[in-house]
């Protein structure tokens, strides 16, 4: 499910008045047998209990239906989903809703349920029970106090695909490893403490459950103990072959990064990965359909042949105490053919970029170097960066240079008339934006 923009959705009401989609309380008791509805933010808690009450409703044919992001919707009366027994689509995100009326049980058809951002504190039962159900959202609901462990009746759930309970603090239930079909899994982390429990206890998920959901496309994984990385170097996600993005948070404090085990190689299909306080691996190039790289707190001096990944394209290397000077080969001829954005920040000792030559990096677009106190100098070469539409570098010794009218700015434009120099703004803001695109990932 997505948001629309106004004009979009304004288009989709336009297209949509001769078929059987109603996008308000009104037109939903003209077209009593609606296939899609999808209420405005202006509609109140009341208006869904009249609109429910009105005999000319009728859910009989609904598949689709969705009162997203409207907080003055407290609850969904029963009638307003009786008898939606075709329904597929039932998106209630960003409402207010504590609970689900029973009748959703008889949703047997309900393949995608979306309960992100609400006041719920359990998982409906109507999740244990039905067999159809692919895409479950239950992230970031504050009040969801813990997860029920499943047992006996995971059965129902063995096409469940997407699982998002990002946010949520507690334990999760060790039966979620044989949710052997799950595509996506967005966790917080596993659980506080987790591996400080006693042996006997081994209701709750850990990291050695990971290796049984062969099928996952896309997982983050927190690292809080000891033990986890043990486990990450015996290999545990070499079994995940078909995994496309990545994310691994260690956020256990030692002098000296542990390296990851070069088993993750098994991972061919990587598109996207994220990696925390870890070694620099020196076989990260392998991977070759990788299209984005984020190296966060990877306290190397050098980023060996990342330019040589042949689909790369956006490169993101932030926080680095050792780096004086950026490997030569990013700069050559041949190097990162196709990446578009590249970013640096935070490297205490970065002192240079090294020359930059022609033919390296052809299609950049965006250059950004920020928080380098060390770095005085922009590469040379820089003109030759013909695609290259906005660059900064956070540096007052660098950004008089790129002043209007000055050598390098008229060097910049001849070579691209529509590039421009995003000017350094402020630190505050800087710090604010670095930790929100981490908490992304």
């Amino acid at each position: 499910m997505y948001k629309l923009h106004d004009l979009v959705l304004d288009l989709a009401i336009t297209i949509s008045k001769e078929s059987k989609c109603a996008f308000s309380v009104e037109e939903a008791f003209k077209k009593g047998t609606t296939r899609v509805l999808m209420v405005k933010n202006s509609i109140g808690n009341g208006d869904v209990h009249v609109m429910a009450s009105n005999r000319a409703y009728s859910a009989s044919r609904l598949r689709t239906s969705s009162f997203s992001q409207n907080k003055s919707i407290q609850n969904i009366p029963a009638t307003l989903l009786r008898g939606a027994r075709v329904l597929r689509i039932l998106d209630l995100s960003r409402t207010s809703i504590s609970s689900l009326p029973a009748c959703v049980e008889n949703l047997k058809l309900l393949r995608f349920l979306n309960l992100s951002e609400t006041n719920i504190t359990k998982v409906p039962k109507c999740v244990r029970s039905n067999k159809s159900l692919r895409f479950l959202d239950l992230s970031n609901c504050s009040g969801l106090e813990r997860l029920p462990n499943w047992s006996g009746e995971l059965n129902c759930l063995e096409h469940l695909e997407h699982l998002d309970i990002g946010g949520f603090r507690g334990f999760m239930p060790k039966e979620i490893s044989k949710l052997v079909s799950l595509w996506v899994l967005r966790t917080y982390e596993l659980g506080p403490n987790i591996y400080k429990l006693s042996a006997e206890d081994n209701e709750f998920l850990k990291l050695e459950h990971f290796g049984n959901l062969v099928n996952l496309r896309e997982v983050r994984i927190d690292i809080d103990h000891e033990a986890e990385l043990k486990i990450l170097d015996d290999g545990i996600l070499a079994n995940l072959v078909k995994m496309r993005i990545l994310t691994i948070e260690n956020n256990v404090e030692c002098d000296n990064p542990p390296p990851l085990s070069e088993k993750m190689i098994a991972m061919k299909d990587l598109e996207f990965i994220y990696l925390r306080n870890f070694a620099m691996p020196n076989w990260i190039y392998v991977f070759s359909n990788m299209m984005k790289l984020c190296l966060f707190e990877i306290h190397s001096a050098e980023y060996p042949a990342l330019q040589m990944m042949p689909n790369l394209r956006s490169l993101e290397l932030l926080q680095n105490k050792n780096c004086k000077a950026l490997p030569g080969g990013f700069w050559k001829p041949g190097g990162f053919p196709q990446l578009c954005f590249f970013h640096i920040s935070m490297f205490d000792q970065l002192e240079e970029l090294s020359e930059k030559e022609e033919g390296a990096m052809p299609r950049l677009q965006r250059l950004h170097v920020r928080f380098c106190a060390s770095l005085n100098r922009v590469p040379v070469g820089l003109e030759l960066l013909k695609s290259l539409k906005a660059c900064s570098f956070g540096a007052t010794e660098v950004d008089h240079l790129f002043k209007e009218g000055g050598e390098l700015w008229n060097k910049m434009k001849a070579s691209n008339p529509n590039f421009i120099y995003e000017e350094f703004l402020s630190k505050v803001l800087e710090v604010g934006i670095v930790k929100y695109r981490i908490n992304v990932f």
